[in-house]
C-alpha cells in the first residue's frame, strides 16, 4: 500500500511535531470500473468481490505505519453537507 508510506514521508518533514491529516473517503464501488480495467485478467480485482471492498485495511495500516498521528475523515460524498467544516 502507498497510502501509509506517503504519509510516513510528510511526517518526516517535520520530525517531532504533531501531525493532522484530513482525508475524504469515496464509497469503494465507484472504483470497480478502473480497477476492472487495470491489467488483463489480472489486475487487483481478480477474485475479489466488489461488495467486499473497504477502506478498513488501508486505513488500519495508516496507522499501525503512522502512530499518533491525527487522522479525520469524512465520506466524500457527503463534501457538500460539510463544506464550511472542511474549509
Amino acid at each position: 500500500m502507498v497510502a501509509p508510506l506517503r504519509l510516513a514521508a510528510f511526517r518526516a518533514l517535520v520530525p517531532g511535531r504533531t501531525i493532522e491529516f484530513q482525508m475524504a473517503l469515496c464509497n469503494p464501488a465507484i472504483l470497480v470500473p478502473t480497477l476492472a480495467r487495470q491489467g488483463d485478467g489480472g489486475g487487483p480485482m481478480t477474485g475479489q468481490e466488489a461488495r467486499e471492498l473497504s477502506w478498513l485495511s488501508t486505513l488500519t495500516q495508516i496507522i499501525r505505519t503512522n502512530p499518533g498521528i491525527r487522522l479525520t475523515l469524512w465520506c466524500n460524498e457527503d463534501t457538500p453537507l460539510i463544506w464550511p467544516d472542511v474549509l
